[in-house]
């Protein structure tokens, strides 16, 4: 659990978070997130969205960073990873998910980056805001 917090927190500048299940435990671990200047989640399925839609509020008060969340339609979305200033990561779980099994975090090159950003931007304008 140390270790995620520790990459998330390395995570920096505009931040675009892909995962497909989110909920209050998601925005918590968000918060280590020092160094981005926004952060962008996109996802499918939200547990509970009116407690989310507060818990998003509460967050950027909290910590003065704009965070939006969009919902993909229909199951388009499958992987868990974070773009960032700096390159990209994939999670081998959900973020809600970590800690509870064995998970890996992987950074990955430069070219599949540049192609999941452009994945990432047809989707986040596609989605619908919470």
């Amino acid at each position: 659990m140390r270790a995620t917090e520790a990459v998330l927190a390395s995570l920096d500048g505009d931040v675009k978070l892909c995962d497909p299940y989110v909920d209050g435990r998601t925005i918590d671990l968000l918060a280590e997130c020092t160094n981005a200047q926004s952060i962008e989640l996109l996802t499918m399925n939200i547990k509970n969205p009116t407690t989310l839609k507060r818990d998003v509020r509460a967050f950027v008060q909290q910590y003065g960073v704009p965070l939006e969340i969009r919902v993909a339609s229909g199951r388009t979305l499958h992987d868990r990873y974070a773009i960032d200033r700096g390159g990209m990561l994939l999670f081998g779980t959900s973020l809600n998910g970590i800690g509870f099994k064995q998970s890996f975090v992987v950074a990955v090159g430069e070219d599949v980056r540049a192609s999941v950003l452009s994945t990432f931007d047809a989707y986040w304008n596609a989605a619908t805001s919470l």
